[in-house]
């Protein structure tokens, strides 16, 4: 081969490349310049809504990342996990906290790192603290975490749900609720924030159910163009209603009666069943008809062109319902707002604190009236028992107040009593209830003596 054909050769591969590179230029084309057309690609990425801008706020930082270090951002990516995973068994939180802070840089849009993390510091890390204001600070750190998740994957519909959880779950029904519920209106760090909530997650200073459930309500609306991942559509859509019946039974724990309460289950009950109640889905089962979890069987029959598709759809309503825990909770609100079942809550938790106060007359008749209604309302609902720990524990309590007071009074208790069947059948919760309880006469009478 002389030279002549080896340059020859080298020419052609040169032209070839060029001719390669014309049409990558022509596909690549950056949009945004008024006289130049963009690319093909850059022309389905903002059809298809895939920019970094399109799916949310752009962190320079992450995008500067991960063009320095080019192909090798899994290696990286995967030695960080390593370490934070290290770092979280040998309790080194700043080290796992900043660890994670370089995961998302490197990978701000891979769901599951938002997911996993937050959660990781609002359960896990802050369950490693003894003091109940640091725990709380770290379910803080979990939320705001998962926030700028939010931020940067603005249509993502699992990470706004997941924020409701923490803010919901975590805060309302952690075995710190008390304190966190107080704490997320009236932040502990007085210095910071002057004795009113963190605006970061509490900006105008409402419940934790109702802050939960305006980002249930943020997932519901992404759920609409982007497919969750976490549960069946049914239930996920039903979160937002959900926080109003979690915020009721809050408002009652927390000894708050009257009318923000019954307006509280009415608002429960009506969300319920005139807006997740009345929702249209598209289940597998039934695919050709739409239903609702609010179908009569005039309904079902009526939306139903044939016998078999009446089948499936009756059976569908009937499955999601279950799933749902539908009906329950349909019924639940129907008795909660009802003024005997008030009267009931209010006088049970009023005879605890007078059992606290040591007025043991008062105490007496006001446990007496409670169980007397409490009963009454459960023979009008029987169905409630079959699924309610919380209302079984409410009944629990009110029988062992009853009991503490009789014998501090140094009385028999009788053998015929309101909540007695509750009593005789319930026996294996009766342990964990007294606990709870003792738990709780224990802070108020703490609280007694710092006044």
């Amino acid at each position: 081969m002389n030279q002549s054909e080896s340059r020859n050769r080298k020419l052609a591969y040169l032209g070839f490349i060029v001719l390669l590179l014309v049409p990558i230029v022509l596909l690549g084309m950056p949009g945004g310049g008024s006289s130049t057309p963009p690319g093909l690609l850059s022309s389905m990425r903002s059809k298809f809504e895939l920019g970094e801008s399109d799916i949310g706020k752009i962190d320079p930082t992450s995008a500067a990342m991960n063009m320095v270090l080019l192909g090798f951002r899994g290696i990286a990516v995967n030695t960080l996990w390593s370490n934070m995973d290290h770092y979280k068994n040998t309790k080194n939180w700043a080290q796992m906290k900043s660890t994670s802070d370089a995961i998302i840089r490197l990978q701000p849009h891979f769901i599951s790192v938002w997911r996993f993390t937050s959660w990781n510091l609002a359960f896990n890390v802050s369950a490693e603290w003894d003091s109940v204001k640091d725990r709380f600070h770290w379910v803080k750190e979990g939320a705001k975490f998962l926030q700028n998740g939010i931020d940067i994957n603005a249509k993502n519909p699992d990470l706004a749900w997941e924020e409701g959880r923490i803010i919901g779950f975590k805060i309302g029904m952690s075995d710190e609720a008390r304190y966190f519920r107080k704490f997320f209106k009236n932040d502990p760090d007085t210095e910071l924030y002057k004795g009113g909530p963190d605006p970061k997650l509490n900006e105008q200073g409402l419940d934790n159910y109702l802050v939960a459930r305006d980002w249930y309500l943020k997932a519901n609306d992404r759920e609409l163009n982007q497919r969750q991942r976490i549960l069946d559509r049914t239930l996920f859509r039903s979160y937002p209603a959900r926080s109003y019946f979690d915020y009721a039974a809050a408002l009652q724990k927390d000894g708050v009666f009257g009318e923000q309460t019954r307006v509280a289950w009415d608002d429960a009950y009506r969300d319920w069943t005139t807006k997740f109640g009345r929702e249209v889905f598209y289940v597998p089962e039934v695919p050709e008809v739409g239903m609702s979890m609010e179908m009569t069987e005039d309904d079902i029959s009526r939306q139903a062109k044939t016998g078999d598709e009446e089948r499936r759809l009756r059976k569908a309503v009937d499955d999601y319902q279950k799933i749902c825990n539908y009906r329950y909770w349909r019924e639940r609100a129907r008795c909660e707002r009802e003024p005997q079942m008030a009267d009931a809550h209010r006088e049970i938790y009023e005879a605890q604190v007078a059992y606290s106060e040591q007025r043991l007359t008062e105490a007496k008749a006001l446990v007496e009236s409670g169980m007397k209604n409490f009963g009454a309302m459960l023979k009008k609902y029987p169905d409630l028992l079959q699924y309610d720990d919380l209302l079984l524990e409410d009944a629990l309590t009110a029988v062992l107040m009853w009991q503490y007071i009789l014998k501090l009074s140094g009385e028999t208790p009788t053998d015929d009593y309101p909540l007695k069947v509750i009593w005789d059948s319930q026996q294996g919760r009766i342990p964990d209830v007294q606990a709870r309880l003792d738990r709780w006469l224990l802070e108020q009478s703490r609280n007694i003596d710092k006044k």
